[in-house]
């Protein structure tokens, strides 16, 4: 699912058929889009090269600078940080790039909140193709695959809270107490999802969702509509005794 994407044209071909157009995607975008869109003339190797900066910190607090930094070290020229933030601005512009803003909660009592919002790419096969990630590569590196999930998570769960009039945020605070989503509807109730790969990560999950939770109610929030810990295995979603849910991906839908 992350290396077919989520493209209609692609949903019943063959995988290799459906990765080759992903990756035909990438090339149009770093050749042709990047400049159609304003008539600005941009480098097409140095848009590649971020395209696959941006996959392999995709689903992360990522800084300009960091981007930069990544992109000099695997094409050997240094882009300038302000070059960066404009060929970022426009893949923003063109929808292939989406930031997930930081949560603001109306808190009664003050919380540091970090404010830099996730970025994930609009579909998960762009980030494959990007950094060049067959099935059989994403097996070998279960932590590309994991980054990987978390952006084809994000990505439905973007797609579901909107059709519902919600947003998708992050959290993330001084205390590094974090959830992968929140989404909040726009009358403020609210639900935290931590997003795991691998269903052994559930218990640290379920952990850390419930303290956001105490946290949020301390400090005047009310409380969770639910806390849901999205998965990429197992058969069935279930409800924990601690009240957390566990739902794999393939089960969002329902």
């Amino acid at each position: 699912m992350i290396v077919r994407g989520g493209w209609p044209a692609t949903i019943d071909l063959p995988l290799t058929d459906a990765a080759r157009v992903a990756a035909d995607y990438v090339r149009s975008i770093a050749f042709t889009d990047v400049t159609v869109i304003d008539a600005v003339r941009r480098d097409p190797v140095r848009v590649t090269a971020l395209l696959a900066a941006l996959a392999r910190s995709t689903a992360t607090v990522v800084a300009n600078t960091t981007l930069t930094r990544d992109m000099a070290a695997s094409d050997g020229g240094m882009a300038s940080t302000r070059t960066v933030a404009d060929y970022v601005d426009v893949l923003r512009r063109l929808h292939v790039l989406k930031e997930i803003p930081a949560w603001s909660p109306a808190l009664r009592s003050p919380v540091r909140l970090r404010q830099r919002p996730k970025r994930i790419l609009c579909d998960p096969s762009l980030a494959a193709a990007a950094i060049g990630a067959s099935v059989d590569g994403l097996l070998a590196d279960l932590k590309t695959t994991g980054l990987l999930f978390e952006n084809l998570c994000l990505r439905d769960l973007s797609v579901y809270a909107a059709v519902s009039g919600a947003d998708v945020f992050h959290y993330h605070d001084e205390s590094e107490l974090e959830a992968d989503a929140i989404i909040q509807t726009p009358d403020r109730r609210w639900m935290a999802i931590e997003i795991k790969f691998g269903a052994a990560q559930e218990d640290v999950a379920a952990r850390s969702l419930l303290a956001l939770s105490a946290k949020m109610q301390a400090a005047g929030e009310q409380a969770p509509a639910a806390l849901v810990v999205l998965t990429g295995t197992g058969s069935f979603a279930h409800r924990r005794d601690d009240g957390v849910v566990v739902v794999p991906f393939d089960k969002l839908e329902a």
